[in-house]
């Protein structure tokens, strides 16, 4: 029974995002390639110790583009 309730517990964590209400002007969608190098400066200016290369995130973005995702705000990156 504690394994169904651990199970359950993490399924609604991992989709927690999926609850929250939607945000006019406020968008969360796969990145665009050309917004990779935003998101790499916005990365190393506000999270100490980024040392991100371009080529790195752009491998991955290659390999698994839909885990790469911007906060845009009035269609600016706001985060990532």
């Amino acid at each position: 029974m504690q394994d169904i309730i651990s199970d359950n517990i993490a399924y609604l964590q991992r989709h927690e995002l999926d609850a929250l209400d939607a945000l006019t002007g406020i968008d969360a969608s796969p990145a665009r390639p050309d917004e990779l190098p935003t998101m790499i400066a916005l990365a190393r200016a506000h999270v100490p110790g980024v040392t991100l290369e371009a080529a790195t995130l752009e491998r991955v973005y290659y390999q698994h583009p839909e885990c790469i995702f911007p906060f845009r705000c009035g269609g600016r990156i706001a985060g990532a």
